[in-house]
């Protein structure tokens, strides 16, 4: 049994000399994994390991327009 819920945020800001970014991740997953260990046709003696977890990840972006002499791109994840 597989259970998984998933969400994305983004958010940008321009202005003339720069972007900024913003992507927000979270994801929530439940797995119950099942092991036959007998290998018969007939299951006699199995397993059940259930497993669950939690992931969060952030990015931060900063990022120049392409029309002056510098161009640059600075970030940060998380």
């Amino acid at each position: 049994d597989l259970e998984s819920q998933s969400y994305v945020a983004r958010a940008s800001y321009e202005t003339d000399w720069f972007t900024l970014s913003s992507i927000t991740g979270y994801t929530d997953v439940e797995y119950e994994a099942r092991l036959d260990a007998d290998q018969n046709p007939q299951t006699r003696v199995h397993f059940t390991f259930p497993e669950q977890f939690t992931q969060f990840n952030q990015e931060i972006r900063l990022q120049s327009d392409d029309t002056g002499p510098l161009r640059y791109s600075l970030g940060a994840y998380y």
